[in-house]
């Protein structure tokens, strides 16, 4: 599950292996299951429901319908722009550095 997203490209994911958390570091070389992760995403934001959603993913507003509606139909590099400029206009917080 990711956890948290940073300024520099890094997440922070969290992974179970039946007994006990682990938390670990993906750097922007790493490959990361965007794809899953949006559709997850916009279930969440449809439904409402942002628990299972981190902090840098949780609107702050309403998503516009025209974005949920049509996120999808677009390829990976234009959804991750899309989701940027979410965040540029206020929709999600602002990522942190590492460390903080």
């Amino acid at each position: 599950m990711l956890f948290s997203c940073y300024r520099d490209g890094t997440l922070l994911l969290e992974g179970k292996d039946g007994q006990k958390p682990a938390r670990f570091f993906l750097t922007p070389q790493d490959q990361f299951p965007w794809e899953d992760f949006i559709k997850k995403m916009l279930v969440a934001w449809q439904l409402g429901d942002y628990s299972d959603l981190p902090r840098e993913f949780q609107p702050q507003k309403r998503i516009p319908p025209f974005v949920t509606d049509g996120l999808l139909s677009e390829t990976l590099p234009n959804q991750l722009k899309v989701l940027a400029t979410l965040r540029q206009q206020g929709y999600f917080p602002a990522l942190c550095n590492k460390g903080q």
